[in-house]
């Protein structure tokens, strides 16, 4: 009798070979996409944290605009903005805005300074949120005659949360990205 494989061992020997290509390449694949996803969320992220520190080197170098009080520019259309007074004494503004945006970005972070609008958010994600909230409430810059004292004896701080999501296609599905930080304004002048 001659020694060797049948027919139908080699096509069961195939059959197992083929199934365990399927899964190794199933998983493959899989390890493959997640890896892109966190490449993609993973740079999202650090332009998130560039632009807030941006944000964060003009609050900690400026003073808070207590005077102009929070509502809205013409030139950032419906959004809230923070006013900040730079270290030369020129007026800023900081917030969200979606008519001066890089393309493909829809909503962006944005500074105006003496009427010039400067995009501060990079193109890979879209700001869905600019929160902030400043304390005290009341200027600690300005004395008050009557009381002998200023209106606050804190130092000024500010919180800032920036929400964004991917401007890529394949990840638009990603869920947003939270940063939050409190800022401390350096400019306390007694």
């Amino acid at each position: 009798m001659k020694k060797g494989f049948s027919l139908i061992e080699m096509l069961v020997v195939m059959a197992v070979f083929m199934t365990i290509m399927l899964v190794v390449s199933d998983i493959f694949l899989s390890v493959s996409s997640s890896q892109k996803s966190s490449l993609i969320k993973q740079r999202v992220m650090v332009d998130m944290q560039y632009t807030l520190e941006q944000v964060a080197q003009m609050i900690r170098l400026g003073q808070l605009d207590y005077r102009s009080g929070s509502s809205s520019s013409p030139n950032l259309n419906q959004y809230e903005h923070l006013k900040l007074i730079s270290s030369t004494g020129e007026k800023m503004m900081i917030g969200m805005d979606d008519s001066n945006c890089d393309s493909p970005a829809e909503t962006c972070l944005v500074l105006i300074k003496n009427e010039v609008v400067t995009v501060l958010s990079p193109p890979s994600f879209n700001v869905t949120r600019f929160d902030f909230i400043r304390t005290p409430s009341e200027s600690p810059y300005q004395f008050n005659q009557f009381t002998q004292k200023y209106k606050s004896d804190a130092q000024p701080q500010v919180t800032v949360l920036l929400e964004g999501v991917s401007t890529i296609e394949t990840e638009k599905s990603i869920k947003p990205i939270l940063l939050q930080t409190t800022i401390s304004s350096r400019y306390y002048e007694r």
